[in-house]
């Protein structure tokens, strides 16, 4: 699923929903993952640096290649997650919507 594609879909409604929510849990799980792994990856960076204390080792650290790519992967993914989450509650709004309209197409059948 694009972003905010779902809708435009031939599908009903809750299958598309259920489609979207599905895409969102497994960014969610793959956001989460690396956000609760940058400590790990962090003490794994620093035991394979030298230096003469821990502070310079983990300066060193923060400003290599390998965390930063750590870090744009890791907010890439939230990125992902949080556009996947917008399409899930887009759905949902485009559902509301259209029941609404139907209860209004019947109220004017019943007034006219």
């Amino acid at each position: 699923m694009g972003a905010l594609s779902a809708v435009s879909s031939n599908q009903p409604f809750s299958e598309q929903y259920r489609l979207a929510a599905v895409d969102w849990v497994r960014l969610e799980a793959a956001a989460t993952m690396l956000e609760n792994g940058k400590s790990a990856f962090t003490a794994q960076q620093i035991a394979k640096t030298t230096g003469k204390s821990e502070a310079e080792k983990e300066r060193k650290v923060k400003a290599s290649e390998a965390f930063s790519n750590y870090i744009k992967n890791m907010t890439n993914a939230r990125a992902a997650a949080n556009e996947a989450k917008v399409e899930v509650d887009y759905i949902k709004m485009k559902s509301w919507e259209h029941q609404a309209q139907d209860a209004t197409r019947r109220a004017e059948m019943k007034m006219g």
